[in-house]
């Protein structure tokens, strides 16, 4: 009977170091928006793939037509799903030719107060801020995204405007960089 009572510990300290190693060998949770539901959400995802490799003028369609899919789409069926292709179809935005960082909210699609303003810089950072406030694992995608065109365009105007001794112009693009990437240090240094 001594001899049993002497296994079972074993046995379990055993059992214990397999699972804190199978613990250890588990991959840190995956960024996996929904990017298939509802059909409005999945509709906006075909758009922006089709936008990446469109003309310029082409692309401006399918963006519309992303953001007016994502504007009917039912918020409370996949909220993350939507602000995460919102926040994409608003970066691809601001990497248009000629498209100011404050606009019309039609002049992006929007068919509900299109006339109203859009400060592209802020709803980018609003809809991306839905996403890693519910699931903190996608961080890496949605800061991929805010360090695209229209945000390097911004870093390089504050510091043209640095070197051009227009120091109140170059804090003012370097704070509003800071709001669209806020991970990215060129803003802090300008």
């Amino acid at each position: 009977m001594l001899a049993t009572t002497k296994k079972v510990p074993l046995t379990l300290l055993l059992a214990a170091a397999v699972t804190t190693v199978a613990r250890a060998q588990q991959k840190p949770k995956e960024c996996e928006v929904d990017e298939g539901k509802p059909g409005e959400v999945a509709r906006a995802v075909f758009s922006l793939q089709v936008a990446q490799t469109a003309k310029p003028e082409d692309a401006a369609k399918q963006l519309k037509s992303a953001i007016g899919s994502l504007e009917k789409a039912d918020r409370t069926k996949n909220p993350v799903g939507q602000s995460f292709e919102l926040g994409k179809a608003l970066v691809m935005w601001m990497a248009q030719p000629n498209m100011p960082a404050v606009t019309t909210r039609g002049a992006v699609g929007f068919t509900q107060n299109a006339q109203q303003p859009v400060d592209l810089v802020v709803a980018i950072d609003s809809a991306f801020g839905v996403v890693e406030k519910a699931m903190p694992e996608c961080a890496s995608q949605t800061s991929a995204w805010r360090a695209q065109k229209g945000w390097v365009t911004m870093v390089n105007n504050a510091i043209a405007q640095l070197n051009a001794e227009h120091a109140d112009s170059a804090e003012l693009l370097a704070r509003r960089s800071l709001i669209l990437n806020p991970n990215a240090p060129y803003g802090y240094m300008v």
